[in-house]
C-alpha cells in the first residue's frame, strides 16, 4: 500500500477518528520477525525475561551520554568516564539484568571498560558538543504516533543535521532502514526546529537530514549513509504503512522459523508449540490448581530473588569486614565462615596467547579448557617467569571473593 492509497483509504473511512496507532521502527521489525510474537508483547503485553545485552548496551550508550553532555569543553576524562559507567553498571545486580552467571556479568564489564576506553582514546581532541543526545520525540502522521529515540544529533546550520545511532552488538553490519524512519520523522518534527532556535538562534523553515551514521562500538567502526531519496523513503514507508494497517486488522499469525524461535520469551504460549490455540491471560479460569501453584511459584520466586540480593550485599559487606580485621575466618552460632580468594583472568587476544605458547614450546601441554590450562601455567613455578609473565601481561585479572561455611 502507498502513502496516497493509505491516505485516501483512511478518508474513506469518514469521520471515524481513532486514536494514532502507536509506532516505532523495533515494533516494525519484531512484526516482520513474527506477527505472533508482536501480539504476545505489544498487545497481550506479556512480560519478556531481561536480556543481558540490554543491560550492556545500556551502559555504554549512558557513558557516551555523560561524555557528550556538556554545554561546552572541557569534556569528562576518560577516568571520569569508566567511573560513570561502573557507578551505571551497578545499579542493578547481575541477576536482574539476566545473566546465568556473577562471571559473565563480570566478563561484561571488562568488555565494556574496554570499549569505552577505545572509543575515548581514538576521539579524544576531536570532542564537539552535539545538539541533542538521547533524543526522544512522537511524531503523529498517517495515523500513527511514531517514537524514536535518536543517540546523538549534530547540527551543522541551516536546518541541516546529522543522526548517529550507536551500537554495541557483535553485528558489525547494518542496513540504512532504521535511519530512513529517523530521516523522515526528523523532518517532520516541528519540535526540532524549535530546538534550533532555542540553542542557536537561528530560525529555519525545515529540517533536513543530511547524513545518517550507525557507530559500532567493539569495532570503532562507522557505517554512513547519505540522506534517503523520496523514492528510498516512499519504498519504506510503504512498507510501515502496508505493517500497521496489518496491525489494526488483528492479524498476528505465527510466522515459525529457526531464528524467530530459537531464542523466543513466548513460546509456551505459541500455537505452534502447543496442541491447544493460545488462550489471553485475562480468559483463562481462575480457580484452577494450575493458578495456585503459579501463585505460589511467584511469591516464592520473589522472595529467592530478595534472599538472593541480600546475600550478595552481605557478601560484600562481609569481605571488607573481613579484610578491615585482617582475617580468614569467623566462628558465629557453632558455623565457621571461611573468606575464599580466586582470581579471575580475561583473556582478550587469543591468537596472541597460542603464538607465545607456541614460541616457548608449550602450545602441546594445553588441551581443552584452554582457560584452565593457561592458568596451570602462569601458577607453574618451573616455567622461568618471564615466560610466565608474557603470557600474564595478555590477560586481565580480577579478584572474586566468595565464603566457605563448615
Amino acid at each position: 500500500m502507498s502513502p496516497s492509497d493509505f491516505r485516501k483509504k483512511r478518508e474513506k473511512a469518514g469521520g471515524k477518528k481513532t486514536p494514532p496507532l502507536f509506532f516505532s521502527f523495533s515494533r516494525l521489525t519484531l512484526y516482520e520477525e513474527c506477527p505472533q510474537k508482536y501480539k504476545f508483547k505489544y498487545v497481550d503485553k506479556i512480560p519478556e525475561k531481561p536480556k543481558p545485552y540490554f543491560a550492556f548496551g545500556h551502559s555504554i550508550h549512558s557513558a557516551l551520554e555523560f561524555l557528550y553532555k556538556v554545554k561546552s569543553p572541557p569534556f569528562p576524562s576518560l577516568r571520569e568516564v569508566l567511573d560513570f559507567f561502573e557507578k551505571d553498571w551497578n545499579k542493578i545486580s547481575w541477576i536482574e539484568k539476566g545473566y546465568s552467571t556473577e562471571e559473565k556479568h563480570m566478563q561484561d564489564f571488562i568488555e565494556g571498560k574496554r570499549m569505552i576506553e577505545a572509543y575515548y582514546k581514538k576521539h579524544m581532541g576531536k570532542f564537539t558538543v552535539p545538539f541533542l543526545l538521547e533524543y526522544t520525540t512522537d511524531v503523529e502522521v498517517d495515523g500513527l504516533k511514531v517514537r524514536i529515540v535518536a543517540d546523538k544529533i549534530d547540527y551543522t546550520g541551516e536546518g541541516k543535521i546529522i543522526i548517529t545511532d550507536y551500537k554495541t552488538g557483535k553485528d558489525i553490519k547494518r542496513s540504512p532502514e532504521q535511519l530512513y524512519m529517523y530521516q523522515k520523522i526528523c523532518e517532520l518534527d516541528e519540535a526540532l526546529k524549535e530546538k534550533v532556535r532555542n540553542i542557536y538562534g537561528e530560525k529555519v523553515e525545515k529540517i533536513r537530514a543530511e547524513q545518517m551514521l550507525f557507530y559500532h562500538i567493539p569495532s570503532l567502526t562507522e557505517h554512513k549513509f547519505e540522506r534517503a531519496s523520496s523514492e528510498e523513503i516512499r519504498k519504506f514507508w510503504s512498507r510501515v504503512l502496508n505493517v500497521s494497517e496489518r496491525i489494526r486488522q488483528e492479524k498476528f499469525e505465527p510466522n515459525p522459523g529457526e531464528f524467530q524461535c530459537k531464542f523466543c520469551d513466548f513460546r509456551q504460549y505459541c500455537p505452534i508449540f502447543a496442541n491447544e490455540e493460545y488462550i489471553p491471560q485475562e480468559r483463562k479460569v481462575k480457580s484452577t490448581e494450575l493458578e495456585e501453584a503459579a501463585k505460589k511459584f511467584l511469591e516464592i520466586s520473589e522472595k529467592q530473588k530478595k534472599i538472593e540480593e541480600e546475600v550478595e550485599i552481605l557478601k560484600s559487606k562481609l569481605v571488607k569486614l573481613f579484610k578491615k580485621e585482617q582475617i580468614q575466618s569467623f566462628s558465629v552460632e557453632g558455623k565457621e565462615i571461611k573468606l575464599v580468594r580466586r582470581d579471575k583472568w580475561v583473556f582478550d587476544d587469543r591468537e596472541e596467547i597460542i603464538k607465545i605458547l607456541k614460541e616457548n614450546n608449550l602450545y602441546n601441554r594445553v588441551s581443552r579448557p584452554l582457560m584452565k590450562e593457561i592458568l596451570n601455567l602462569i601458577n607453574d613455578s618451573t616455567l622461568p617467569n618471564s615466560i610466565r609473565r608474557k603470557i600474564s601481561d595478555k590477560g586481565k585479572k580480577t579478584e572474586i571473593w566468595n565464603f566457605e561455611i563448615e
